[in-house]
């Protein structure tokens, strides 16, 4: 007998250019956005989430951003994206804004003039041999003009965490001079580039920071994913420590 053709299987319809960012995302990859950084969020949460990671030209899988809900006293939840040092750098990167800044140590020469026009004339040179302890870092963001975007000065006693605990077991503890910078990177970049919608990693106070994060980024464990041994072995040790 002859082979019957195959039957023409009709091709799948295209998603349209205009269609919502959550009907552009295969189903796997938004099966890991619930269980990595956006978990607890609803379906329009997670869609609010998504048009403005495509406004913003930022990727939540490369961590540049994540989800946050915040819920007011009268309990409504509000959308957030938090944006971090990564995801900001690449904001300014793309509107040709320049990040310089450095860290302080106790024995440098610092110093910070305010111009007429409202900008900042920074002074910072360098101990010859010992330079001390560090006490904090300063980051500035201008423009391809030379203008002055955004400044900060971060001084460490209000940032570095004052639990044992906790400097042992963060970068704080072994990557102090990085942790500082970048804390003032966030601020200069944040001022720097005014963002509807989104929120600067560190911007909040602690406290309320990570009660405000705990209904849309997830605890870290990602269901229904198989997780190595020796990650479950982290993640054990990391709740034990709080």
């Amino acid at each position: 007998e002859a082979p019957v053709p195959d039957t023409p299987q009709p091709e799948p319809e295209a998603t349209p250019a205009d269609a919502p960012e959550i009907d552009k995302l295969s189903e796997r990859r938004l099966k890991f956005l619930r269980a990595t950084v956006a978990k607890n969020a609803t379906d329009a949460e997670i869609g609010h989430f998504l048009e403005l990671c495509a406004k913003y030209d930022l990727d939540p899988f490369a961590k540049e951003v994540w989800l946050a809900v915040s819920t007011n006293q009268s309990g409504t939840r509000n959308v957030l994206l938090m944006v971090g040092r990564d995801g900001l750098r690449k904001i300014a990167m793309r509107q040709g804004m320049v990040i310089d800044g450095d860290v302080v140590h106790a024995a440098d020469t610092f110093t910070v003039s305010r111009n007429t026009d409202r900008s900042r004339t920074i002074t910072h040179t360098y101990a010859e041999k010992n330079r001390g302890e560090v006490i904090g870092a300063w980051a500035e963001v201008y423009d391809q003009s030379g203008k002055q975007r955004g400044y900060f000065y971060a001084a460490l006693s209000e940032y570095k965490p004052k639990s044992d605990r906790k400097l042992q077991y963060s970068p704080w503890g072994s990557q102090l001079s990085v942790m500082i910078l970048a804390a003032a990177e966030r601020t200069a970049l944040g001022m720097a580039t005014p963002l509807s919608g989104v929120v600067a990693q560190g911007e909040l106070d602690a406290g309320e920071e990570r009660r405000q994060l705990g209904a849309g980024t997830g605890n870290g464990q990602p269901e229904g994913i198989e997780l190595p041994e020796a990650v479950e072995a982290v993640i054990a040790r990391a709740t034990e420590l709080g």
